[in-house]
């Protein structure tokens, strides 16, 4: 990823389309927020698990944890 992002990739589509991050089983719902960090979106961690979430209070919802539940 962190190449991907060297090489110019500015977006997580962008990332996506050179690295296949986002394309798992999860959709993403893992390691997205990670990649969007790395991309420089603000983020914030999550209260339960520590994994970063995005700031945006529409996405204060860990896909992390919420993923683990659907696991569960």
């Amino acid at each position: 990823m962190r190449k991907a992002i060297q090489a110019g990739a500015k977006t997580f589509e962008q990332v996506s389309k050179r690295t296949g991050v986002g394309t798992g089983p999860c959709g993403g719902r893992r390691c997205g927020t990670l990649v969007r960090a790395m991309l420089g979106e603000p983020v914030i961690n999550c209260n339960e698990c520590g994994w970063p979430i995005l700031a945006e209070p529409s996405a204060q919802v860990c896909p992390r944890c919420e993923y683990a539940k659907q696991e569960g």
